[in-house]
Parts: C-alpha cells; structure tokens; sequence
C-alpha cells in the first residue's frame, strides 16, 4: 500500500454498487475510469466515462489531513480489509464526498469506496449517508505520464460539469484557434519571486503558492475579458511551472497538466 499512497493513480471501473444503512440499495455495470491526481497536499478524484446521477464526476481530498492514512488490518478484527484513507476536511461545508478509501490487495487497488456524509453528521466524528463503491482494475500508479495528460480533455470536462460557479473557462473552438501566446515567462519569474517574497515562502507551501499565483493569473484574464480560454490556461500554466522548475525553491510537481488541472478544480469548485 506504500507504494500506492499518495501517488496518481488510474482505475478502470466495470460495475458499481451503492449502500444506505448497510443494504444494498443500488447495483449496476458502469464503463468509467476514476482518475487519482495529485498536487501539493491534495488529491483529486476525478470519473471518465458514464456516470451516476446526482453523484459528482470530480472530488477533492487533503494528503495532509490527519485523517488521511495507511490503514492494515488489525489483531482485534476492527479493520479487515487493508485500504488507504483519504478525507476531506471541509466536506461540512461543501456537501462532499467526505471520505475515500483505496481497498488494496497483492500491491492493487481491489476497489474504491467514496462516502457522502449524512446530514446533521459531527463534523469531528462523521456518519456516512451512502456509500458507493467501484470495482473493477487497477490500471496504473505512480508518475503523471501519457496515460493522464492523453485524457485530460476529458478530466477537466468531468470537472467543469460538476462545477458549482461558472468560472468562464472556454473549451469553445472560436475561442480556442488561431490564438497567438506572447512568452511571459520573464514576466512570471519576475512577479512570481515578489509574490513569493512577499509571503514569506520559507515557511508556506512552495506548491500551493506557486498555485495561488497561477490561479491569480487566470483570474485577471477573466476579469478583463469575460472569460478564459483554454488555450490560455495552458500557457499560463505552462510559463508558471516552467518558471517555478527553474528557481531555487523545492517545487516538488511531476508535471505542468498537474498544476493545470488543479487549478481548473479551485476556479470551478471553490
């Protein structure tokens, strides 16, 4: 499970169930793929492919939360199945899915169990309403490689249809063609060091700052035009983590798309 914590991971998903007060309200095949991406201290839990009503298609979880963990199957029978735990801190705000579990086994996810909260439910000490839970294969863990950034056309259009506020982000194709980027990597380096500067990074997260900036430039594209491109985001994104690889600073991110789509997640969820 080591080896699975904490990292992107993609699993093919073939059937799924869904369980209310420990019955089985719910069975049905399902052709979907459920991407786990990482950035910083979050990961996102996104669904290609068909889908469940009234259920989201993309989902976030916090690395850093002290609920999410390794959890081995112990000598008193109270965990039976080995599983990694992801969870939520703000699922008491947001109505999310508050909690996500990775069964493994022989080194695979078996499946994947996502649980929404029950209403009036401690936010310390949660209650789940439903759980739903995916079965299917593991497909591939570790490094963002072509396997990710091949569907992220897909992702970031799971992530825009479970948006809760338009945000103005345009995948419209006369938006998009016959657009011309000027490189502004020598103006993001410059304002990105007096930003990080400012807020004192020795003692912040170098990824979720490098975020925040990233996410302000998209937001000032929008303010003036009415509405993002893609095309845009790419570049922006592009420059930014392209800046950020080249500074002395410990930005730990595999991959541009990364930065990208997190970005996409907060401008469209939060």
């Amino acid at each position: 499970m080591e080896r699975i914590f904490k990292k992107n991971f993609i699993y093919a998903v073939d059937c799924y169930e869904i369980w209310q007060n420990q019955k089985c309200i719910e069975q049905k095949s399902m052709d979907a793929e459920i991407y786990g991406i990482t950035y910083g201290d979050s990961i996102l839990i996104i669904f290609i492919g068909e889908t469940i009503e009234g259920f989201p298609k993309a989902a976030e979880f916090y690395l850093n939360s002290p609920m999410s963990m390794i959890l081995k199957p112990s000598d008193d029978g109270i965990i039976q199945e080995g599983r990694i735990q992801y969870f939520n801190d703000d699922y008491y705000v947001k109505r999310d899915p508050y909690l996500c579990h990775l069964f493994c086994k022989f080194g695979r996810i078996s499946y994947v169990r996502l649980a929404t909260p029950a209403i009036g439910s401690d936010p310390l000490y949660p209650l789940p309403d439903k759980l739903y839970e995916f079965y299917g294969d593991m497909i591939e863990v570790g490094p963002f490689g072509d396997s990710y950034t091949n569907k992220i056309p897909q992702i970031i259009s799971s992530i825009i249809q479970t948006s809760k506020k338009t945000c103005g982000i345009s995948m419209d194709k006369s938006h998009n063609n016959n657009m011309i980027w000027k490189d502004m990597t020598h103006l993001y380096k410059r304002e990105l060091l007096n930003f990080l500067r400012s807020v004192g990074y020795e003692s912040s997260s170098i990824e979720n700052l490098v975020l925040q900036f990233t996410e302000s430039q998209i937001a000032s594209y929008y303010e003036s035009v009415g509405y993002v491109p893609l095309f845009t985001i790419d570049h922006i994104c592009n420059d930014v983590y392209n800046v950020a690889k080249s500074l002395p600073i410990d930005y730990n991110i595999e991959a541009n798309e990364q930065l990208k789509l997190k970005a996409i997640f907060d401008l469209n969820m939060k």
